[in-house]
């Protein structure tokens, strides 16, 4: 047991770590007589605290907290007991203010949209009428739950959705404030109702019919990516765009080189054959070449192995902050799975090299090479960088006239980010005026 360790069970006994998570802390700390329900995870140096209901007043101070760094979780959670033991000054308007008659407006209301709106499933307001969940039921019978916060301070308007199970971006604020429940509830469910998002989720609801679906583990109506199992050793990642469903969906696959070698060449010959106008399930059959998916296998009572196919080998687990392994050993022999975040911890305890944005060393099975994105890699990515996919991952990510910024000679220049226009090695240039991102069309050399 290390010192820290030692630390943590003397001085937070009710703090666990999780098994399967190296980075993984749960319980509960006691503060002045108050318990306060803990969810930490940890990225090198760095928390992040899980904000619940009872941490929401300190939500600022936890928010600066998770920018500063750490040895440890008991020097996170020794800063974290400080601010939690400060008591924080009331405000004015919650010792004066006398919200008798906005309680008689949020159970009016309430009683009247559970009497009148007939396509609610469940609904539950808390005790403290602070919170109210409720589930609708869309025209197919699916369910859509959603969470609504009421405001008793006067700075905002009543009612407002905190949580809602529906495609959305990060940072995009779906529903506004409203000060009348029923107005809220009929937004949500006009947005529910809409055409386009029913399309979504028809498509979605098939796949998961009729495919073996590893990830997400229990999809949920906002999720639109789905990780299927293609056979036992290479699975494929599709991600639909919400706007344009129908469109040619982000595809990637996962698994040993030469597999996905195989299906890289596939999709490269009939991608060009999509048809937006036919069912979109048959067209990824024929994008793939494959007449039905692989099916969900049924639970059998096989002895476990100490490594289950598509566990991580570095953790032992399957997920791992609810992401499953994304790196595969390109040794054929091998073809082990990794966390990213497991592998890249691995190879940085080694000493390995960094080479642009990603780090090489040598495989914790094979010992054969092995690369893995920085831990900055996938921020730059999103910024229009190009990865190399010499892990045996690739990506199809659109069809666009526009040319290729980079180079790419395997002899020399095997990985080079799109924003370098040379080698400076061997001084050649590409140029491809239609560039398809992981499944390029043939490169045109120019002298």
């Amino acid at each position: 047991m290390s010192s820290y360790e030692l630390d943590l069970l003397l001085k937070y006994p009710m703090i666990m770590q999780r098994s399967t998570c190296d980075g993984e802390y749960f319980g509960y700390i006691k503060v002045k007589g108050d318990h306060y329900k803990i969810r930490l995870t940890r990225n090198l140096k760095r928390f992040k605290l899980e904000i619940n209901e009872d941490l929401e007043k300190y939500e600022r101070e936890i928010k600066r907290l998770s920018k500063q760094s750490f040895m440890d979780p008991v020097e996170y959670l020794d800063k974290l007991t400080e601010i939690l033991s400060v008591d924080l000054p009331q405000q004015k308007d919650e010792i004066t203010s006398n919200y008798t008659s906005v309680y008689r407006k949020v159970l009016q209301e309430y009683t009247e949209l559970r009497q009148f709106y007939f396509n609610i499933h469940k609904s539950f307001i808390s005790s403290n009428l602070k919170t109210i969940d409720i589930i609708q039921l869309d025209e197919q019978m699916r369910q859509h739950p959603m969470k609504i916060k009421v405001n008793y301070s006067n700075d905002g308007k009543l009612f407002k959705i905190v949580k809602c199970d529906l495609p959305q971006k990060d940072d995009e604020n779906l529903f506004e404030e409203e000060d009348s429940l029923i107005i809220l509830y009929e937004k949500f469910m006009t947005r529910v109702d809409c055409p386009k998002l029913q399309m979504v989720f028809d498509i979605l609801d098939e796949i998961d019919r009729n495919c073996w679906v590893i990830d997400p583990e229990k999809p949920c109506r906002r999720d639109l990516h789905r990780r299927i199992m293609l056979d036992m050793n290479l699975s494929i990642v599709i991600t639909f765009n919400p706007s344009g469903m129908r469109d040619l969906p982000q595809i990637k696959f996962l698994g040993p080189h030469s597999a996905v070698k195989k299906y890289k060449e596939i999709v490269s010959r009939n991608f060009l054959n999509w048809n937006p106008n036919e069912d979109i399930f048959n067209e990824l059959l024929k994008l793939l070449e494959i007449e039905s998916f692989m099916p969900k296998p049924t639970q059998s009572q096989d002895e476990e192995l100490l490594v289950n196919d598509g566990e991580c080998c570095i953790c032992f687990s399957l997920r791992l902050n609810d992401k499953m392994p994304d790196i595969v050993c390109p040794n054929s022999s091998c073809s082990q799975y990794f966390h990213s975040e497991c592998l890249y911890q691995w190879l940085c305890s080694l000493n390995s090299r960094k080479f642009y944005y990603e780090i090489y060393g040598q495989c914790p099975n094979c010992e054969k090479t092995i690369q893995c994105p920085l831990a900055t890699a996938k921020m730059q990515n999103d910024r229009g960088f190009r990865l190399s996919k010499g892990i045996g991952v690739y990506a199809l990510v659109k069809w666009s006239m526009i040319p290729l910024r980079g180079v790419r000679n395997m002899k020399c220049c095997p990985v080079v980010p799109r924003r370098y226009q040379g080698c400076k090695d061997c001084t050649r240039n590409y140029s491809n005026p239609l560039r398809l991102e992981g499944l390029e069309a043939p490169f045109v050399h120019s002298e």
